[in-house]
Order: C-alpha cells, then structure tokens, then sequence
C-alpha cells in the first residue's frame, strides 16, 4: 500500500513539474522597448495614456510575431521635457541601462539631441518630429514614423481649396528648431499654391502675450494667417484672440490638428469662427473599426475623450509591420525591411514610408499618411474634406519631386 501511495505521489509531482515547465515555455515572450516622451505639454501627456490603451490592443490583436513564435510589446516611457539634454540622457539609459535595440521619439529638439547616441549604439530610432536632421546621411537605423514634412504639401492644398480667391499670407512659428524648419517648408509650398509670403514672425515657445504680433499682421494685412505647425492648441488661440481684438479679420489656418479644448479656453466661439485644420480620424466619416475599437478602449479607461495626436501613435504599428516584414529582431534587418518599402495601418489610416531626394536621402527614410481637414464652425470642428494617401504622394511629388 506504501508502495502504491509512493507511485502515485511521484507520478503527481513528474505531472506538475512537466505542467510547470509547459506554463513557462508557453509564457508569451516580450518585445521591450523605450519611448521618449515630453510629459510637460499637453500632447505628451495624452500620447502617454493612449499608450496604456493602444499597446495592449496591439497584444491583445496578436502581439508580433517573429519566426512563427509571438511576442507582446511592452513600452517603457521615459520624460524629456522637451529638453535636449534630457533626451540624450534618456537615450543613453534606455540603451545602456535597459538594454533596450529599439527606441521610439518625438519632437524636434528630443530627435536631434538623442539620435546620435542612437545611430552611434547602433539602436533603432523612430520619431515623430519636424526636423529632416536625423534622417540625414550618414544615419543608417532612423526613421520617421509620424506624417513628415511633406505632408504639408497636401496641407496648403486644403488652404486653398477652402480660400479659393485669397493670394497673400503671413506665418508665425515658434523661434526654435522646429519652427524654423516648419518656416522654410511654408516659404517654399507657398508658392507652388500660388500663394505670396508676406512675412514670417517668430516667437518664443511658450509665449502668452501675442499684441505685437497681432498689431504687426494687421499692418500688414494678409489674405490668411497661417499658424505654427507644431504649437499647442492653447497658444493658437492666444494669437486668434489677439488678432480679432487688433482688428483683424481675414482667415486663420493650422495645418495640424487642433486641441478643441484649449482653443476654446482662451478664445471665444466667435473669435475661433472659420479657423481650418486638420481633423482627428474621430471627424472623419471614413474612420476604421481599428480607431472605433481604440477610442472605445481610451473612454472605458478615462472617462473622457482629449484631442490626441494620433501620428505619434504610429510608431507602434510601424514597428510591429517593419519586425514582422523582417522577420527579425535585430536592428541592421529591420533597417532593411523598412528601407525595402513599408505600409502599414494605424488608428489614424494608411501610412507608408518614402524616400526623400529633395534632401539628399535615397533611403526609405521619410513618412506620408492620408489627411482629413475641417472648419470651425460655431464652436466646434466641423469635417469638410480628405485626401488619400495618393493624393497626398502626388502632392508631394509635385512640390519636392521625391518618389517611392
């Protein structure tokens, strides 16, 4: 009896460590990977809770797979303030603390500051900035992963299609990195549309006090005030108050999306009225099932819904398409898969990458999307129009003669 019950217990313990050791092997394997992020403005922060919604909706959907085995992602994010010496710091802990090959930025002054640590570990970076520094040669393993610069072909395309008659603009950009370069894109779409620059007026980023601006555009009196592409909602409407109380009263554009809510905390629904921009795939009547699912997720998680800028979400998909294209985790083959050609889906539409011989890149290196836009229309932002993938391509081609 002894014997039998000695038989028995070691069958049980054989049965659970074979157990054991199946629950091991099957565990999911894990893709790690680090995101610089400026959690000091408002689009930081909001890319930062979309990522607890829209990384697990990545896993959930299937994670990555790699060699027929699957992986789930998992994001580690890190602030910069969109400080440049923070964002080297924070490059060389992802790389030499974390351990981590793969790298996602965003912002203009982050990008510059951190790719050389990036191309120099041989790390892959993908960002979302304005910049074309680190795409420049001899960078080998960065790219952009959000809407680049070209799109703002498409863009002024929009400007005038909406202000059919109008032949004169002027500019305000924030007096940095980014809207410098933003600046001398305007200076040379501008004319492709048959639009005359008047002037370009720089500020410092974070300013609150626009009167002389405002004072200087109505003396110059322009057919529309194009605003600064990479400016937060709240300061647009600073400048928009500005102008209607100097007296102006021609049109307003951004070519980006615009933060609703912080427009209208500091401008009124009359002040605000006619201004065009770029809409969210949640104006847009051709939205997918894949941003239907997200925003879902996003509001059961937080109980509201916040203007978010979605391209800067794109570097997850872009990720997981470029590592399953190349069936590979290492840095130099995903390098390839995306220089190669790559489209993919994310929660804003179709992206695919480019190469940008306007500036001297023949690698893949660049980044287009789709782009839907809108108007303000008493207090709210009202869709009008969209442009494919395509259309944007053709647009693209037309002012900077790049091809894929």
């Amino acid at each position: 009896m002894q014997q039998k019950k000695r038989l028995i217990f070691s069958a049980i313990i054989v049965f659970i460590s074979l157990l054991m050791g199946y629950t091991a092997t099957a565990a999911t394997k894990k893709i790690k990977v680090g995101y610089s992020i400026p959690l000091n403005v408002s689009f930081g922060v909001e890319i930062n809770r979309a990522l607890k919604v829209a990384v697990p909706m990545l896993n959930k959907a299937g994670g990555i797979t790699v060699k027929g085995e699957r992986y789930d992602l998992e994001v580690k994010v890190l602030d910069d303030q969109y400080n440049a010496d923070k964002a080297r710091t924070n490059a060389e802990r992802f790389i030499y603390q974390d351990g981590f090959k793969h790298i996602f930025y965003l912002g203009s002054v982050p990008v510059i500051a951190a790719f050389p640590v990036t191309e120099k570990a041989g790390a892959l970076m993908l960002a979302g900035a304005s910049t074309d520094k680190h795409l420049m040669p001899p960078s080998r393993y960065t790219f952009r992963s959000a809407e680049g610069p070209l799109a703002k072909a498409v863009k002024f395309k929009f400007v005038r299609d909406h202000f059919p008659n109008a032949k004169t603009i002027v500019l305000t950009e924030q007096d940095d990195e980014a809207g410098k370069a933003d600046g001398r894109r305007v200076a040379k779409i501008a004319p492709y549309y048959n639009f005359k620059l008047l002037d370009t007026l720089y500020y410092p980023r974070g300013s609150k006090d626009f009167t002389s601006i405002a004072t200087k555009i109505k003396s110059i009196n322009p057919d529309i005030v194009v605003f600064a592409a990479t400016e937060a909602g709240t300061a647009i409407g600073l400048q928009i108050k500005a102008l209607r109380i100097a007296g102006y009263t021609g049109g307003v554009a951004k070519t980006e999306e615009l933060n609703m809510k912080e427009l209208k905390s500091v401008a009124s629904n009359e002040q605000l009225e006619g201004l065009i921009g770029k809409v969210g795939p949640d104006l847009d009547p051709n939205v997918s099932q894949l941003f239907k699912d997200f925003k879902k997720n996003f509001i059961a998680e937080y109980g509201e819904w916040p203007t978010i800028y979605y391209g800067f979400l794109s570097a997850l998909h872009m990720f997981k398409a470029a590592v399953e294209k190349a069936d590979s985790l290492e840095v130099e083959d995903i390098a390839k898969a995306i220089e190669g050609g790559l489209e993919w889906e994310t929660f804003s539409g179709g992206f695919m990458n480019i190469k940008r011989q306007d500036i001297g890149i023949n690698r893949m290196a660049g980044c287009i999307a789709g782009a839907s836009f809108g108007v303000v229309t008493n207090g709210k932002h009202v869709y009008e129009k969209s442009y494919s993938i395509q259309e944007v391509y053709r647009a693209a081609s037309k002012v900077y003669g790049i091809s894929r």
